[in-house]
């Protein structure tokens, strides 16, 4: 590929050469930007690309409707430029009002989803385009440079319905853009017929920029780090010199900055839960996946009755819902039974890897109160560990008005469920957003010794259940049932034993209870 020169990233230093590394701003990465080869292209050659709307500093991508719309984004697709005809439009009839045989560039979004296996972005006869062309033509751009080393791009100028050499007056001088949002932030939809100035769209941006791929992949991975590096300046985490040197690193490859992003992210973790305590908790939200159901509801295990005739969808409710305490909540899990009270379901998620402590688990939850009902029955905060289920009934009066909720447990072993239940549900809509997670410390906190004598305490009940009620055991099981209960016992009373070893100890206890 020609233009393959420059550094790939030159990123911006210390706020002052006499400041320790550490003391950085941590500003973003620049990104070098090439001229794309047109004239390659032109002559055959395919190129990849990620293209970057200079004014929003995002980039060209997929998403929005069914993760198809043509949209600008922080994270980019990579784009292939081709060039050639319409391969659909050069097909009709040369009398049909859309034939065209001209040539222009193409743009391929080649990892975004498509029904029909075609990746080309298309115009819709609407102000969008979707990146999975199947026979709707109307895939020509043109690229222009610009004299201030920018481009822009627009129709093909001879497309036979939307170019300026159409002879619809309605697309003369029309360009692919983006538009400012009322709260400052920019549309994400790319607009690809619009005339620069007129009503609505005044404040517009058209200028584009050209990344190549391991340039890019260099800038995200350092976006990555980055966000660690003020995540340990948020949490006054100073053991950071390394990873900084990193970051300011312009040789550094993809495969060290991702292993320093998780490793300060692991670092920052466990530096905090030092100092964590129930008057000073620390949040570890960021060990739930996808808590508030930003874009969907990936991450979650999703349960119900197979009876249960129930939806279930994270969406976007058009307009922001006001929790109790005021948040603003814009997406939400939901199910909903527009003819009874809804059946059992859960959402929940497995965590891993956690310091052992107690936890405080929040959510908020939203239900239908039937008339003549003082409030909604058979909504649960939930979490399981070793130590076993821990629920908080969510107590809810009013009427479809989100209401925080909390749940405090213990994690032993490094392992957890969290959640939120539905069990007897007096009315048929339920929903819950805004998970957060926060680490107490370790005071108070079941230990693995705990968790022992109660799976002892359990081995022996229901032992004494089964010898009441006369059940038959061959003599050798249950001699290893009794001789299990006896090493538990005897690991239980023993304060050196290690965390793995009392591990097994219950692992092994809680297989002949099943066995049983």
């Amino acid at each position: 590929m020609k233009n393959r020169l420059l550094a790939l990233v030159a990123l911006c230093g210390a706020t002052s050469s006499t400041l320790p590394l550490w003391a950085a701003d941590w500003a973003d990465p620049e990104l070098t930007f090439v001229k794309p080869d047109l004239d390659g292209i032109k002559g055959g050659q395919k190129e990849v690309y990620y293209i970057y709307h200079v004014a929003s500093e995002k980039f060209m991508s997929n998403g929005a409707d069914y993760n198809t719309t043509f949209i600008v984004s922080n994270t980019g697709q990579e784009v292939t430029l081709s060039y050639g005809s319409d391969y659909e439009l050069i097909t009709h009839s040369k009398e049909a009002n859309d034939y065209s045989a001209a040539k222009s560039y193409r743009l391929s979004l080649m990892n975004a989803p498509s029904n029909g296996g075609f990746h080309e972005v298309f115009l819709d006869p609407g102000i969008k385009c979707y990146v999975d062309h199947n026979k709707q033509g109307h895939i020509l751009w043109d690229i222009l440079p610009q004299d201030n080393g920018l481009y822009r791009i627009r129709v093909n100028a001879d497309d036979p319905l939307y170019g300026i050499n159409s002879g619809n007056p309605a697309y003369t001088n029309t360009w692919i853009g983006v538009t400012p949002n009322t709260d400052g932030g920019w549309n994400e939809i790319i607009n690809p017929l619009i005339v620069p100035g007129t009503s609505g769209y005044e404040k517009a941006e058209f200028d584009w920029k050209f990344v190549e791929p391991d340039v890019y992949d260099i800038y995200q991975a350092k976006k990555k780090l980055q966000a660690q590096l003020d995540a340990a300046d948020a949490a006054n985490f100073k053991d950071i010199a390394n990873y900084a040197n990193l970051y300011k690193n312009d040789k550094a490859t993809v495969e060290e900055l991702d292993k320093a992003t998780e490793d300060l992210k692991t670092d920052i973790l466990n530096f905090k839960y030092n100092s964590a305590t129930a008057t000073h908790p620390i949040d570890v939200t960021e060990l739930i996946s996808n808590p508030s159901f930003t874009d969907n509801d990936e991450g979650w295990n999703k349960w119900r009755e197979t009876t249960n005739e129930q939806d279930n969808f994270s969406r976007k409710t058009g307009s922001v819902r006001t929790a109790s305490d005021g948040t603003e909540i814009s997406n939400f899990f939901e199910r909903w039974n527009p003819s009874s009270p809804q059946k059992d379901w859960s959402i929940t998620q497995d965590l891993s890897e956690l310091p052992d402590g107690k936890y405080r688990l929040k959510a908020y939850v939203f239900c239908r109160i039937n008339a003549g009902d003082t409030q909604a029955e058979g909504r649960y905060l939930y979490a399981r560990t070793l130590t076993g289920e821990s629920r908080q009934k969510a107590e809810i009066s009013q009427d479809q008005v989100f209401t925080p909720f909390t749940l405090d447990f213990s994690v032993v072993g490094g392992t957890a469920t969290i959640g939120f239940r539905v069990e007897g549900a007096n009315s048929q809509w339920t929903a819950v957003d805004n998970f957060s997670l926060q680490f107490l410390g370790k005071e108070g906190a079941s230990t693995l010794q705990d968790v022992l004598k109660q799976n002892i305490s359990n081995a022996e009940a229901k032992y004494a259940e089964y010898m009441a009620a006369n059940e038959t055991f061959s003599k050798a099981g249950q001699q290893k049932y009794e001789e299990t209960i006896k090493v538990a016992k005897e690991a239980a009373s023993n304060s050196q034993l290690d965390d793995e070893t009392l591990m097994e100890i219950i692992t092994s206890l809680q297989l002949r209870m099943d066995s049983l």
